[in-house]
């Protein structure tokens, strides 16, 4: 079920594909209920073909399901992630968003109890990672990780597996972790770190070809309230001049130099 509208959301990244490391819609302890609604603009003029794929967790997602719609010229519109993605008995797990043009994604997840009136629903935002900035082998990214019952999510988006490294802030403790493709997969930080609760995390890729996004949700023990913290987002490495930038300056220092020998034969 989706819907649509003529406003355009301001936050997010611009991306065709893009990933979120963690939705869902299933019931966890204490039937409490896990829920997730992904907000979706389409950043182009043009009509934009949209699918929306479900990977689940700590499983092979050799036919992930997948749901498509479509978003005219600076559209949004919005999707709650329900059995047609996750199935009729519930799961969580990652999401690829793919689409014809550049599209800006959301994912609001949120949770409530069986009992428990609307106004009880505590939830957070989590921004869709392009895949260009996944990352892979000799890449990093950093997290944060305050204080509290905290949950590491990764997703492998390439299609290949990767091992990789968590380590704590200080360097002192480091897990070494492997995704197969495709795969989501989601660590408690106090059994990744038993002895010590670090206030950030990095993670690195160690080896294979498989390219990574993380989140991590920080769950409060009394109010059940959670807090959504995403990847750093490593800058593109420059490793050479474009052919267009080499010839914009090479054209200033020509006319650099043209300048000074013209004043020289003043």
């Amino acid at each position: 079920m989706y819907c649509l509208t003529a406003s355009t959301l301001f936050a997010g990244y611009s991306a065709r594909e893009s990933w979120v490391p963690v939705v869902g819609h299933a019931t966890g302890f204490g039937a409490r209920g896990f829920y997730t609604t992904v907000y979706l603009t389409n950043a182009s003029r043009s009509k934009n073909d949209i699918t929306l794929s479900f990977f689940a967790s700590a499983q092979p997602n050799l036919a992930p399901r997948s749901v498509k719609l479509q978003l005219g010229g600076n559209q949004s519109g919005a999707i709650d992630i329900g059995p047609q993605l996750v199935g009729e008995k519930g799961a969580i797990g990652s999401l690829q968003i793919r689409g014809t043009g550049p599209v800006i994604a959301e994912a609001r997840v949120f949770s409530r109890g069986p009992d428990e009136p609307v106004g009880s629903i505590v939830g957070t935002v989590l921004n869709a990672i392009p895949v260009q900035r996944a990352i892979g082998t000799g890449q990093s990214t950093t997290l944060r990780s305050p204080s509290g019952r905290y949950k590491l999510y990764v997703a492998e988006t390439s299609d290949f597996p990767l091992m990789f490294a968590v380590r704590a802030d200080n360097g002192a403790a480091e897990r070494r972790l492997y995704l197969s493709a495709h795969e989501q997969r989601s660590w408690d930080l106090a059994e990744l770190f038993p002895n010590a609760h670090p206030m950030a995390l990095r993670i690195t890729g160690i080896n294979g070809s498989g390219k990574i996004v993380a989140a991590g949700t920080a769950i409060a023990d009394q109010s059940q309230d959670f807090t959504a913290f995403e990847m750093s987002l490593p800058a593109t490495p420059r490793h050479r001049v474009r052919t267009a930038e080499l010839a914009a300056y090479a054209a200033v220092a020509l006319a650099i130099a043209a300048t000074a020998i013209y004043k020289m034969k003043k």
